[in-house]
């Protein structure tokens, strides 16, 4: 992450500036084209399971892609 997300479907998850993405739901990434791609596959109310690599440690974060924080930058 270049920065800690401020909106759009992250905005409030506990993604902060500096993590990689190894894997989402348990498929790698290493090309972040590659990541967009998949990550636009996915609907409104679905949970999705990052696992990034923080400081040295790996942490899964799960997001909930909710149209209402789309809402709230409004």
């Amino acid at each position: 992450m270049d920065a800690k997300p401020t909106d759009g479907a992250a905005k409030g998850a506990e993604f902060e500036k500096g993590d990689v993405v190894m894997s989402v739901n348990g498929k790698p990434f290493s090309d972040i084209n590659e990541l967009r791609t998949y990550l636009a596959g996915f609907g409104w109310g679905t949970e999705t399971k990052f696992r990034v690599l923080r400081s040295g440690q790996v942490r899964d974060i799960v997001l909930k892609f909710n149209p209402a924080t789309l809402d709230e930058k409004k």
